[in-house]
């Protein structure tokens, strides 16, 4: 009976085909864990909005690359690891045609892998633009383009590996001047990529800064309005102390001393003047938070309007921006 799970995988031996969708899934599971996981550790940990938060890459690109590594390794004809054991390379010299067979081998793995890295270097900044705009463009092309061609390469080689095959030596990491040449082309378009960018970046950057300085003063100046909204009540406290009344939310200790003053043989006039004396200062602290209100909700609406006017021009870095107007 044919195998349902690998007939369409011809080449592998029936044992290898059943690993290809096993291994393609393991691949894309691990995949998204790494993806959820660093997710969490940006948004919990660090305290980063999800706007700020690579999600497309994370979420995205990391399962779909598990899934295309799982695949590679499941259709590789050797074992995709590390570490290979000791007889798996030649144990004597190679013969010039085989030599020649394994360096055009490792040649087109290594570099379909470096091209592939590029291509996820692109995609990955192409998708993360999307999601988070210009102020982390340059990081996140400048460090795909560093890390996945390198990655890739890695991969490649590893996947162009084959039984028998000359043992690996520092002396096959030597450049050619066709290598040497590819090499300053692209380190030319890593610094071009950076330059070009660079300068729209580093003013989003300064934007998102500015918009985030202004969210958070008007989260602090509301913080400090609902406290003063809470003292209007101290002038309705004061009618009452004139009133001869003992209101709630004085101190403690204010109105042990109040109630201490209706004992028998008090003084009225001094009972009074000491009811007198702490309704002004209630009546004080009622009418600074009547008025800090009001400076509160101009500060509240000055910067609300600096966050818009921060917000826009992140979408649009390379305008100038208009000075800020003074504070209210």
């Amino acid at each position: 009976m044919s195998d349902p799970v690998g007939s369409h995988v011809p080449g592998l031996p029936s044992s290898r085909k059943a690993t290809v969708p096993r291994l393609s899934w393991i691949g894309f599971g691990l995949g998204l864990a790494s993806g959820v996981t660093l997710t969490a550790s940006e948004a919990v940990i660090k305290g980063y909005d999800l706007a700020q938060v690579a999600l497309p890459g994370y979420l995205v690109l990391f399962p779909l690359v598990g899934l295309g590594l799982g695949w590679l390794a499941a259709r590789s004809p050797e074992p995709m690891s590390w570490h290979r054991s000791t007889d798996f390379f030649a144990d004597g010299p190679v013969g010039p045609a085989r030599t020649a067979e394994w360096a055009h081998r490792i040649r087109r793995f290594t570099g379909v892998g470096f091209l592939l890295g590029m291509v996820l270097a692109f995609t990955s900044g192409l998708l993360n633009f999307l999601w988070r705009g210009w102020p982390n463009l340059v990081t996140d092309l400048v460090v795909g383009l560093v890390y996945f061609p390198v990655l890739g390469s890695m991969i490649g080689y590893n996947l162009g590996l084959r039984r028998g095959d000359p043992p690996p030596s520092i002396r096959n990491l030597r450049f050619g001047l066709r290598g040497m040449l590819l090499l300053v082309a692209y380190c030319g378009l890593l610094f071009g990529v950076a330059t070009f960018f660079d300068r729209n970046s580093r003013s989003a950057m300064q934007f998102l800064s500015r918009a985030n300085t202004s969210r958070s003063m008007i989260q602090t100046f509301e913080q400090i309005s609902e406290k003063q909204r809470s003292d209007l009540v101290r002038a309705e406290r004061a009618q009452a102390l004139r009133q001869g009344r003992i209101p709630d939310g004085l101190l403690p200790i204010q109105t042990k001393f109040l109630r201490s003053l209706d004992a028998p043989g008090t003084d009225p006039d001094y009972r009074k003047q000491r009811f007198d004396l702490i309704a002004d200062g209630e009546e004080t602290a009622g009418r600074l938070a009547r008025q800090n209100l009001d400076v509160y909700a101009r500060l509240v609406d000055y910067h609300r309007a600096l966050e818009a006017k921060y917000r826009a021009a992140l979408k649009r870095p390379w305008l100038a921006v208009e000075p800020d107007p003074p504070p209210p």
